[in-house]
């Protein structure tokens, strides 16, 4: 198993590391549903408004 040093470092390096440290959904444990793209309805609907 890598350390996650080294993990981080190779995603840096990585072809697509920099659009996923740069992603700013990757940047929180809990996203809001309107956030990921569902509609007003769709979140009305749901009984969980976070994922």
């Amino acid at each position: 198993m890598l350390p996650i040093e080294e993990l981080q470092e190779r995603i840096e390096q990585s072809e697509l590391g920099q659009e996923f440290i740069n992603n700013p959904l990757l940047n929180k444990d809990t996203w809001a549903l309107i956030d990921l793209g569902y509609t007003e309805e769709e979140v009305k609907i749901a009984t969980n408004k976070n994922i």
